[in-house]
């Protein structure tokens, strides 16, 4: 319903309805929407850090020739996290970008520690000089949102892709180009 309609304009009494269960029901589950939603996103907040963390792991040895293969296994580790759990991400990117409201304060939460993650990764490769650029939060804010687009539309069926394996490849490697040292 939250695909369909978007978190906000989804009541609990429409939520239990469909589920076909009380409303009391509901509530040994979830304290309301914002938990609700919480739980929804749980699989993706709790694959982010691990992600990062293993590509600053990577980032702190790297040097010029090995840094494609760092950002490509970030890559291999987000897209295990979007395969596994391809609707949640779905709802994610429909509303990270919408104004804040309580029951979407888990989607801006998880926006946030995607994007400073991004950030300090981004600063990281260029405390290493493995980057160029402006400043890592604008780079990092572009980066975030052409993946998020392309992924998107990606999972709204717009795009195909034989093998996201490529998609990956390509992208990374256009962000390296523009950002190459």
């Amino acid at each position: 319903m939250f695909l369909e309609s978007g978190i906000t304009a989804v009541t609990i009494d429409q939520i239990v309805g469909r589920a076909g269960i009380a409303k009391g029901s509901f509530y040994r589950y979830a304290t309301g929407k914002r938990e609700l939603v919480e739980q929804i996103l749980a699989p993706i907040a709790e694959g982010m850090p691990s992600a990062y963390a293993r590509c600053r792991a990577g980032l702190s040895e790297a040097d010029r020739a090995s840094l494609p293969l760092v950002y490509m296994r970030l890559a291999s580790d987000l897209t295990d996290v979007v395969r596994d759990n391809p609707d949640q991400t779905r709802l994610y990117l429909q509303e990270c970008r919408t104004p804040v409201a309580d029951d979407r304060a888990p989607v801006a939460a998880l926006a946030a520690e995607i994007r400073t993650g991004a950030i300090e990764l981004t600063a990281l490769a260029r405390e290493r000089g493995l980057l160029q650029g402006g400043p890592a939060w604008l780079s990092a804010t572009v980066v975030i949102g052409a993946a998020e687009e392309l992924l998107l539309a990606y999972l709204r069926g717009e795009y195909e892709a034989d093998k996201p394996e490529d998609v990956q490849a390509a992208l990374v490697s256009m962000v390296l180009r523009g950002l190459a040292v």
